[in-house]
This record gives structure tokens, C-alpha cells and sequence, in this order.
């Protein structure tokens, strides 16, 4: 084609331009994101613990740092499931006749980080219980007769148990 058919397709409104850069990746756009957060919702009460934690955010207001301190309910998913362990029972779930389209394993990764900061995996090197570590964490401002009394009565059935 010519320079001037071009010109005159341009003028006349007949040309588009080919689409091109800033694509999204076309298997993760067609992710349903809202079943993906809801199935992990579903899946994470089911499986998970929910603990109270605090949590530290800081600020900078005019200049100077602040911190702020907020007690939340997070979900704590045992820790031998791995992103891959939650990977293979969604797929599961999937392949049991349901019509959605499955995210790569990165991809619901970073989906599900992004959508659901308050489920997360246990570190599979803590395995203590949550309320040693309350009564832990407790003690850290000084340690007394009664914050220690308490702690044994907690271990107590752990002592038992050996």
C-alpha cells in the first residue's frame, strides 16, 4: 500500500492501529479472582486456626516516624501446606465439575497474597502453640510470679504428655 491510501484511510477514520504493549497476561485475566478469594476464605476456616496478633504500622507525619499498633484476626494454615499443597486442592476442587478457569500456581500466589493478607502459612519452624506464645510475648515486659504460674498451667498437659 501506498503513503497516500494510507493517508487518506487515516482521514476517512478506516484505520486502527494494531493494539500493542501493555497487554495483560491473557491466561491470568480470565482468573475469577472473587471464586479464588472465596474457595481460600472457605478453605482457610476449615483448615486454619484463627489468632489474635498485633500488628505494627508506621507513618511519617511531618517528619517524624509514629507507630501505631492494631490487634487483628489472622488465619494460620498449618505448615506443611505449601503454595503447592493449596495449588493441588484447588485443583482438586476444580476438576471435581466445577466450569472456572485455574490460575497458574505463581499466579494464585500472588492473587491470593494480594486479596487475603490475613491468611497465611505457619513458619514450620514455630511449633510452638499460640498461647505459649501469648504468654511469651506477655513476659517480655517483666516477668512476675503470676505471668509464670499461668505459663506452667498452660504447659502442664505438654509435661503430661511426654
Amino acid at each position: 500500500m501506498t503513503i497516500q491510501r494510507y493517508k487518506k484511510r487515516i482521514r476517512d477514520g478506516n484505520m486502527a492501529i494494531k493494539d500493542h504493549g501493555n497487554k495483560l497476561n491473557k491466561n491470568a485475566s480470565q482468573v475469577d479472582v472473587v471464586w479464588l478469594v472465596k474457595w481460600f476464605t472457605e478453605f482457610a476456616e476449615e483448615v486454619g486456626d484463627v489468632v489474635p496478633v498485633r500488628v505494627r504500622m508506621q507513618k511519617k507525619i511531618d517528619g517524624t516516624t509514629q507507630k501505631f499498633y492494631s490487634s487483628d484476626k489472622y488465619t494460620l494454615l498449618p505448615a506443611h501446606f505449601t503454595w503447592d499443597c493449596i495449588w493441588d486442592e484447588m485443583h482438586k476442587f476444580v476438576e471435581s465439575g466445577l466450569r472456572v478457569r485455574e490460575p497458574a500456581r505463581s499466579t494464585m500466589r500472588k492473587l491470593l497474597t494480594l486479596h487475603c493478607p490475613t491468611i497465611r502459612i505457619r513458619s514450620p519452624r514455630s511449633n510452638v502453640c499460640d498461647i505459649c506464645a501469648i504468654y511469651h510475648a506477655g513476659m517480655r515486659g517483666g516477668v512476675t510470679a503470676v505471668k509464670t504460674e499461668e505459663l506452667g498451667r498452660h504447659t502442664e498437659s505438654a509435661r503430661l504428655m511426654r
